[in-house]
């Protein structure tokens, strides 16, 4: 299955991490988050953000939800957490590895 990309002209982008950028009141009344800017470079194509847990997770703020997108990169700076990708199945974790020992 081929999916085009579109013929829309990208930019170079670079984000600095700042504590100012993290934004609260958004998706996730437990979360802050921080956009890189690339949603912005690439007209859209591909979106890009930081999320910081700012209050301990509860399972009732878990919903099951959608990403309508061709692809999904998560990459868990710390901790860990358990989530159910579409066709990979339930209790799928991701956690990262102390530094040094990856």
């Amino acid at each position: 299955m081929e999916h085009p990309l579109p013929d829309a002209p990208q930019r170079f982008v670079i984000s600095h991490d700042a504590e100012t950028d993290f934004k609260t009141g958004g998706l996730r009344d437990y979360s802050a988050y921080r956009d890189l800017g690339v949603a912005a470079a690439t007209n859209g194509l591909v979106k890009a953000h930081v999320i910081r847990m700012i209050a301990p997770f509860r399972p009732e703020l878990s919903v099951r939800h959608h990403h309508n997108v061709q692809f999904q990169w998560v990459y868990c700076l710390k901790g860990w957490f358990e989530t159910d990708f579409e066709g990979i199945g339930p209790q799928v974790s991701v956690i990262s590895w102390p530094h040094g020992q990856s």
